[in-house]
């Protein structure tokens, strides 16, 4: 293989540099992963809960009922929730296993 030329060459080292600062870059801290995966288990966990007591909530006013519907359908956001959350460990102790 022929040499480089110097221009060239410099330009081969700075691309190279600069590739090794942009991979240690990419690397998100442990701190900022846990912090992710925190408010991930949250929204994941209270979202079904909210819109179970909201949609229960629509249906015992239109239907003029006690708040039955309300109950039953934040019981199912709860399961719902439980389920995401058990979804996400799962997910996360196969990805570690690997």
């Amino acid at each position: 293989m022929t040499e480089l030329p110097q221009d060239l060459q410099k330009l081969d080292e700075r691309i190279t540099s600069l590739k090794r600062q942009t991979e240690n870059r990419a690397s998100p801290s442990v701190t900022i992963r846990k912090y992710n995966l925190g408010v991930q288990m949250t929204t994941d966990f209270i979202a079904p809960i909210f819109i179970g007591l909201c949609i229960g909530y629509l249906i015992d006013d239109f239907c003029s009922t006690l708040p039955i519907f309300t109950i039953i359908l934040s019981f199912l956001g709860f399961s719902a929730g439980i389920l995401n959350i058990y979804k996400l460990y799962n997910s996360i102790n196969n990805d570690t296993r690997e």
